[in-house]
């Protein structure tokens, strides 16, 4: 339970946003500003700790609705031969 309304309606609505649950974006911020204020150790902050960060990045990423469905081709105005036209 989150005592501030502020902070509970922010970490609500990013967990809608992003369909995780309120308990795992709060994990990500704590953790995100733990490391860039230097308050976990090294050891998370080595090779390992960055391949979590950017896998967390990517699945957050995947979460994210589509706004276009077309295909990359389809938005840049390419035919099947791959030219434009």
């Amino acid at each position: 339970m989150i005592l501030d309304p502020e902070a509970e309606r922010l970490a609500s609505d990013i967990a809608k946003k992003t369909g995780q649950p309120v308990a795992d974006v709060l994990k990500a911020a704590l953790t995100a500003h733990a490391l860039a204020t230097g308050v976990l150790p090294s050891s998370t902050t080595g090779s390992e700790g960055r391949f979590n960060a950017m896998l967390a990045i990517a699945k957050r990423a995947a979460q994210r609705p589509v706004f276009d469905g077309r295909s990359p081709d389809e938005i840049i105005g390419c035919n099947a031969l791959g030219l434009p036209g």
